[in-house]
C-alpha cells in the first residue's frame, strides 16, 4: 500500500536538513511530486531533490538554524560596492523601508547597508527557513527594529508590504525552476519603488568563460522577460552576482 501525501510530508521533515522549513512549502512540493511516481522511495527522493535545489544548495550546513549562508558569505567581501550600487539610484538612498524576499541571512548585513542608506526603519524579511526567521527577528529586537521577518512560500504568495526598496537576491532562478514565469510575475506584483535583482554567475567548475556565459544568458533572460513595464536603472557584475536595479515605469500604489 502506497504512502499518503501526509506520510510523504512526514518522511521529508523527518530529515534534519528539512525539518525547519516552512510547512506549506514542503507540503506543496509533496503534492506536486507525489503523482509523478509510483514508488514511495522515488517520491521521497524527488521531494528531497527539489528541496535541495531550492534551499539546501544555498546553505553550508544541514542545520536550518545555521548562521552560515553560502550566498551571504560570497557577498561579504564586496558589500560596500554592492550596497553602494543598489542605493545609488534616485531616492533609493533615502529609503526607510526594505522588502527582502528569500532573505537568507542578508538582514544581518544591515550595518553595512546603512552606510549607504541610514534611515531604514522597517525591514520586511521573508524566507522558507523558520529557524533563520527566528534568528532575524531576535536580531531586529536587539537593534530596535520591528519584528517583521516571517516565513512564506513565495511561489504561492506575494508579500503585500509597501517598501521603498525590494531585494530579490539570487531568487529568480529558484522561482523559475519551481514555476516558470513566477519570478517575473512577482516583480510586477511588488509594491516597491526600486527593486534590486541579482543572479549567480559563479561557475562551479571555476571557468571564467563559463561564468561569462552564465552572465550573458541570465542577462538575456531577465532583460527579455521583464517586458516594457520597468526601467533598468543600473546593471553590473559585483563579486559573483549579476546585479540589476530596476523601477516600475508606472509607480506602484503606496500606503
Amino acid at each position: 500500500m502506497s504512502m499518503s501525501i501526509e506520510d510523504l510530508y512526514s518522511g521529508v521533515i523527518a530529515s534534519k536538513k528539512y525539518a525547519g522549513l516552512h510547512a506549506p512549502l514542503v507540503m506543496r512540493i509533496c503534492e506536486e511530486e507525489y503523482p509523478k511516481y509510483r514508488k514511495d522511495k522515488d517520491r521521497l527522493k524527488a521531494v528531497k531533490k527539489k528541496l535541495h535545489i531550492i534551499y539546501g544548495a544555498f546553505n553550508a550546513s544541514p542545520s536550518p538554524i545555521n548562521t552560515t549562508n553560502i550566498s551571504a558569505d560570497e557577498r561579504a567581501s564586496v558589500l560596500d560596492e554592492f550596497y553602494g550600487f543598489i542605493f545609488g539610484f534616485g531616492a533609493a538612498g533615502q529609503a526607510k523601508s526594505i522588502l527582502d524576499i528569500g532573505c537568507g541571512f542578508n538582514p544581518f548585513s544591515l550595518p553595512q547597508m546603512m552606510r549607504f542608506c541610514a534611515g531604514i526603519e522597517r525591514y520586511y524579511a521573508y524566507d522558507i527557513d523558520c529557524g533563520a526567521i527566528g534568528l532575524i527577528n531576535g536580531y531586529f529586537d536587539s537593534i530596535g527594529l520591528p519584528r517583521l521577518a516571517a516565513a512564506m512560500d513565495i511561489v504561492a504568495e506575494t508579500p503585500q508590504d509597501c517598501a521603498d526598496v525590494a531585494f530579490m537576491f539570487k531568487l529568480m532562478p529558484v522561482l523559475e525552476i519551481q514555476r516558470p514565469g513566477r519570478g517575473f510575475e512577482l516583480l510586477r506584483e511588488l509594491n516597491a519603488g526600486y527593486i534590486a535583482v541579482t543572479y549567480p554567475v559563479k561557475s562551479l567548475c571555476g571557468s571564467g568563460k563559463k561564468s561569462r556565459e552564465m552572465a550573458a544568458n541570465y542577462a538575456q533572460s531577465f532583460e527579455g522577460g521583464i517586458g516594457g513595464g520597468f526601467d533598468i536603472l543600473g546593471k553590473a557584475i559585483i563579486g559573483d552576482e549579476l546585479t540589476y536595479v530596476i523601477a516600475h515605469k508606472k509607480p506602484p500604489l503606496r500606503s
